[in-house]
């Protein structure tokens, strides 16, 4: 992988001893494959290495895959963001994709593979401009295949679920949308996991240095 231009942000052991990784390469959602020997595996997307320009905006090297979880099934599922072109960080768009086993992009999955959320609720730039900030930081899979992602939406703690074919759940929350001014300060969820009993645990911090672990039922 090119030097300086690919960071890894999640990873996990296969049962056949192979290692698969997730991440960002050069502003793309990316996954690679690694035999036992540390080598690249060619039967993995293109020699070893699967990346997704997802914003569409040549050079802007918008877009970041923090998460990965594998479904029952063996497909891969990242989770990130993808950002607007001269708005930085300030407008977040919560993005998900489904890829096969192989790698390549599970068309059946959102749209050719690809799920944008439309989240409803804006905050104002100092100009006027509107925007939508999700910060996604973790993913987890419920056992009916549903999608969980943490985060921060708006500067607060926030959680997100999909249907498994990538569409917002409206039985979560609002719309599938849950989110929370803990003790009425900014804060983030950091991470999401789903327990033995199929319940949603996950964990933050708020702007004033105080801890959060919360759980939900299914």
């Amino acid at each position: 992988l090119p030097e300086g231009q690919a960071n890894f942000t999640d990873v996990e052991a296969l049962a056949s001893g192979k290692v698969l990784a997730a991440g960002t390469l050069k502003g793309r959602f990316l996954a690679a494959r690694f035999l036992r020997n540390g080598r690249r595996d060619p039967a993995f997307g293109r020699k070893g290495v699967s990346s997704f320009d997802l914003d569409g905006q040549f050079g802007c090297k918008c877009s970041a895959a923090v998460a990965m979880a594998r479904d029952r099934h063996g497909r891969i599922l990242l989770a990130g963001y993808t950002m607007k072109y001269g708005l930085g960080d300030a407008d977040l768009q919560p993005t998900v994709i489904r890829l096969k086993r192989n790698g390549r992009l599970d068309r059946s999955f959102g749209v050719n593979g690809v799920t944008r959320p439309q989240l409803s609720e804006y905050l104002e730039l100092p100009d006027g401009r509107p925007v939508r900030r999700f910060l996604t930081t973790g993913l987890t899979l419920q056992s009916d295949g549903k999608i969980v992602i943490s985060g921060e939406y708006n500067f607060r703690y926030s959680l997100l679920r999909l249907k498994p074919n990538g569409k917002p759940d409206a039985s979560f929350f609002d719309a599938g949308v849950y989110v929370d001014w803990v003790r009425g300060r900014y804060g983030a969820a950091w991470d999401v996991i789903t327990d033995r009993k199929g319940r949603i645990v996950s964990s933050g911090g708020t702007s004033d240095g105080g801890f959060v672990l919360m759980r939900m039922l299914p």
